[in-house]
């Protein structure tokens, strides 16, 4: 930040923490029961995930301390009022509980999905608002480059969208999406749209039992604790409709990841020379 001040600059940070295995600074360590470092002592490497897990109140308060250092220094250089700062997560919980929400993470439940986001740009974004509309990080790319006015590639299928009018509080801005799909790996599991999600019936490993298709009104159901697929066809048609589409056109579409030839580190380091 101090470095880039004097121009447009992009930050990522991306923590390791409150990933498992669970782990924070020595300065963090000091609130920590004196069971629970004695117990860590004596890993020897194998990891204790049940002891670990005693850290995370530790690894919360060290995660908030560094998006304050992130924000003081933008305002120590006067770059508060000109950049905006998103807080977001990739997943649900691994550990603890979702709330309201079913499931954790690895889930296409709710509470494996579905995650808390702060935008921050003072006197551009209306502070104290709550939005509770249907927005994605795939959305972030084309909103990032439009605030920036660069050129979005027109040669492929870019599936974010420009979220900054909701972002902003505009009236009457609505999420860009009209249905939404949750894959868990590279299976499709779900679609959603407005209200409606359906979570599509899926075999076993073995193809020998199927689990059937449910559909929730997360409005009213926020918890997906009853299924009415039987009480609305007509949604559960439509959505499986949009699946399907879905599906036809990534086997249509699909490209192949992307590599790098002769990859190197672009910051030096030392190798360890054990």
């Amino acid at each position: 930040i101090e470095k880039n001040r004097e121009r447009p600059f992009f930050l990522y940070l991306a923590h390791p923490i409150p990933h498992t295995p669970l782990h924070v600074s020595p300065p963090y360590m000091k609130d920590v029961p004196p069971e629970v470092k004695e117990k860590l002592t004596k890993e020897d490497g194998f990891i204790d995930y049940g002891t670990r897990k005693k850290l995370f109140r530790q690894a919360i308060a060290e995660v908030d301390w560094s998006v304050g250092q992130i924000v003081a220094a933008l305002k120590q250089h006067d770059l508060d009022r000109d950049t905006l700062v998103i807080f977001t997560s990739d997943n649900g919980p691994a550990v603890g509980s979702a709330g309201p929400l079913r499931g954790r993470k690895g889930s296409t439940f709710e509470g494996g999905m579905r995650e808390p986001t702060v935008a921050w740009w003072p006197g551009k974004i209306p502070s104290g608002r709550v939005c509770n509309e249907l927005l994605t990080s795939m959305d972030l790319m084309p909103t990032f480059a439009n605030l920036a006015g660069a050129p979005i590639p027109d040669d492929r299928v870019i599936d974010g969208k420009d979220i900054w009018p909701v972002l902003a509080g505009r009236p009457g801005a609505k999420s860009p999406h009209d249905r939404f799909f949750y894959h868990a790996q590279n299976s499709l599991r779900a679609v959603r749209s407005g209200p409606w999600k359906l979570h599509l019936a899926k075999s076993d490993s073995q193809g020998s039992s199927t689990t059937p298709a449910a559909l929730y009104h997360l409005d009213t159901d926020i918890g997906e604790t009853r299924d009415v697929a039987a009480e609305q066809p007509e949604i559960v048609e439509r959505l499986q409709g949009y699946a399907d589409a879905f599906e036809e056109d990534l086997r249509a579409n699909s490209r192949s990841a992307a590599f790098v030839d002769e990859a190197k580190p672009l910051v030096p380091h030392e190798t360890n020379p054990g």
